[in-house]
C-alpha cells in the first residue's frame, strides 16, 4: 500500500476484536499474542488452513501489534484490529472522534458566523445611509450624475 492512500489491498481485510482495552492497556498486556477470531470469515466450515500469520506494528500508537491471519484458499489476509482502533487511519479511534467532533463544531461556528453575518448586511441595507458619502451620493443622484 503506498503512503497515504486508504484503500486496502486485495486480499487483505480488516476484522474488529470485541474489547474494552484502550490502546495503552492493548498494548501493556500485548493483547495481539491472545487475539483471535471465533470463525473462519470466509469459509465457516472450515477446511480451508485458515491459520495465524504473525503480527505487524502500527505505527500509532508506540508498540502497538496487529494480530494477522491467512485463508490460504482465499488467498487472503485478516487484520485483527482492537476496537480502540481506527481501521486505516493512524492512531487511537477516541483520537479520530475527538478530531470529528471538533472539526463538526467548527462548521457548526462557521455556519453561525455567516448566518449573523447575512443578518447583519441586510439589517444594514434597510438602514438608510448617513455620513459625508452618503450626502454626496443623494447630492449626485438628484443631478443626474
Amino acid at each position: 500500500m503506498r503512503h497515504g492512500d486508504r484503500r486496502a489491498p486485495p486480499g487483505w481485510c480488516s476484522c474488529a476484536i470485541r474489547d474494552s482495552l484502550t490502546s495503552e492497556a492493548y498494548v501493556a498486556q500485548c493483547a495481539w499474542q491472545r487475539a483471535s477470531l471465533a470463525g473462519r470469515p470466509r469459509h465457516p466450515g472450515g477446511g480451508c488452513g485458515f491459520a495465524r500469520n504473525g503480527t505487524y506494528p502500527r505505527q500509532t500508537p508506540a508498540g502497538m501489534r496487529i494480530a494477522r491471519y491467512y485463508c490460504p484458499t482465499a488467498h487472503e489476509t485478516f487484520s485483527l484490529l482492537p476496537d480502540c482502533l481506527a481501521s486505516r487511519f493512524p492512531g487511537d479511534l477516541d483520537d479520530l472522534e475527538r478530531v470529528v467532533a471538533h472539526v463538526e463544531a467548527a462548521l457548526s461556528i462557521v455556519r453561525v458566523a455567516i448566518g449573523r453575518a447575512a443578518r447583519i448586511r441586510a439589517a444594514a441595507a434597510r438602514r438608510p445611509a448617513t455620513g459625508p458619502h452618503a450626502r454626496a451620493r443623494r447630492r449626485g443622484a438628484g443631478n443626474g450624475s
